[in-house]
C-alpha cells in the first residue's frame, strides 16, 4: 500500500490548482515564452524525455512473446473503453463538452509508472505491464487524434488531425525516441531517480490544469455545469471502470490467462494516463475556451482509479498468494 499513498497527496493538489484557476484565472490566460501554458509545454517533452531515459528497449522486446496477454490489455484500452464510452454518450443522448471529455478520457492510452507499481504490489507480471504500458503510450500518440477527429467531428475549433500529429512527434514521440537511445548511458541513474522526477511530473500535470481551467473559469465556461453534472459524471466514470475491469477479467479466464496475467491486463487495460490526458488535451483542444470542462473527466477518473485500485490491489495480492 506504500506507493500508492505517497502519490496521493495529488488528488487534493489537482483539486487546489482548480481552485486556484477559479480564484485567479488571470495568470493562467497569459502567451509569451515565460507563460505558464509555454513553460508546461517545455515540462511535457522533458517528462517524456525521462521517461524514454528508463526504457529499456531490449527488455521490452523479451516481453512481446506473450501476446494474448498483449491484445488484451490494448484491445481494452483503445477498443473496449472508447464503446462503452460511446455507448454511453448515445444513451443519454447528451452531446456536450463533458461527454467530449469522457469520449476524449476513453482513447487515451493507460498509465505508465503507476500500472507498474499496482501491477507489482499485487503480484503481477511486472514486465509485462511494462511492455503494455510503453505500447500503449506509443499507440496512444498515433490514435487518439484519428478517434476524436472521427468520433466528435470537431472539437468546437478547427481540429485539424494532420497538424496535431506533427505536434505530438516534436513534443512527445521525438522526446521518447531520444530517451530510448540515451538508455544504456543514462538508464540506470534515470531508475534510481525515478520518485524524484515523478514530482516533476506531477508539477508540470498540475501547472495544465492550472491553466486550463484558468481559461474555462475566465470566460465563465462552467456556468452551465451542476453538482448534479458532477455526481453523474462519477457515478458514470465509477461505472465504466467497474464494467471494463469485469469485461478483462472475463475475457482474461477465457484466454485461459494465469493470475498474475490477469492482475497485469486489469490494471494496464482500465488505468488512463493523466500525464496523456492533459498532455493531448492541451494540444488537440488549442484554442478551446472549454478544455477545462473537456479535461475534468479524466482528472475525476485520475481520482476514482487511484482509490478503486488500492482495493483491488489488496483483493489481488491475497487471491494471487492463495494460488500460487
Amino acid at each position: 500500500m506504500r506507493g500508492i499513498l505517497k502519490i496521493d497527496w495529488f488528488v487534493p493538489a489537482l483539486l487546489l490548482a482548480i481552485f486556484i484557476g477559479w480564484l485567479w484565472p488571470e495568470g493562467g490566460i497569459g502567451t509569451g515564452p515565460f507563460s505558464v501554458k509555454s513553460l508546461s509545454g517545455i515540462g511535457v517533452s522533458i517528462i517524456f524525455l525521462l521517461y524514454g531515459f528508463r526504457l529499456n528497449f531490449k527488455v521490452i522486446i523479451k516481453s512481446m512473446s506473450n501476446w494474448r496477454l498483449h491484445m488484451l490489455v490494448q484491445s481494452a484500452t483503445f477498443l473496449i473503453f472508447p464503446l462503452l464510452a460511446i455507448v454511453a454518450k448515445y444513451a443519454f443522448g447528451n452531446d456536450g463538452y463533458l461527454w467530449q471529455g469522457i469520449i476524449f478520457l476513453s482513447i487515451m492510452p493507460s498509465t505508465v509508472s503507476s500500472a507498474a507499481v499496482l501491477v507489482s504490489l499485487a503480484n503481477g507480471n511486472v514486465p509485462a505491464a511494462l511492455f503494455n504500458s510503453s505500447l500503449s503510450s506509443i499507440i496512444g500518440i498515433i490514435l487518439p487524434p484519428v478517434y476524436l477527429s472521427i468520433l466528435t467531428g470537431s472539437t468546437g475549433t478547427t481540429f485539424h488531425v494532420g497538424d496535431v500529429f506533427i505536434k505530438l512527434t516534436f513534443q512527445i514521440l521525438l522526446p521518447i525516441i531520444i530517451g530510448v537511445v540515451m538508455n544504456p548511458y543514462v538508464g540506470k541513474t534515470a531508475i534510481k531517480y525515478r520518485n524524484f522526477t515523478r514530482y516533476f511530473d506531477q508539477m508540470v500535470i498540475l501547472s495544465i490544469v492550472y491553466y486550463s481551467f484558468a481559461n474555462s473559469f475566465y470566460i465563465n465556461q462552467f456556468k452551465g455545469l451542476t453538482l448534479f453534472d458532477i455526481l453523474m459524471l462519477i457515478g458514470a466514470l465509477t461505472f465504466i471502470f467497474v464494467l471494463v475491469n469485469a469485461i478483462i477479467y472475463f475475457i482474461g479466464k477465457r484466454l485461459k490467462l494465469n493470475s498474475a496475467d490477469i492482475t497485469t491486463a486489469l490494471f494496464c487495460g482500465s488505468t488512463k494516463s493523466l500525464v496523456h490526458g492533459s498532455t493531448m488535451g492541451r494540444l488537440m483542444f488549442a484554442g478551446n475556451p472549454a478544455v477545462g470542462v473537456i479535461i475534468l473527466p479524466i482528472l475525476v477518473y485520475h481520482s476514482l482509479q487511484l482509490m478503486m485500485s488500492s482495493f483491488m490491489v489488496n483483493w489481488l495480492k491475497v487471491k494471487n498468494n492463495l494460488t500460487d
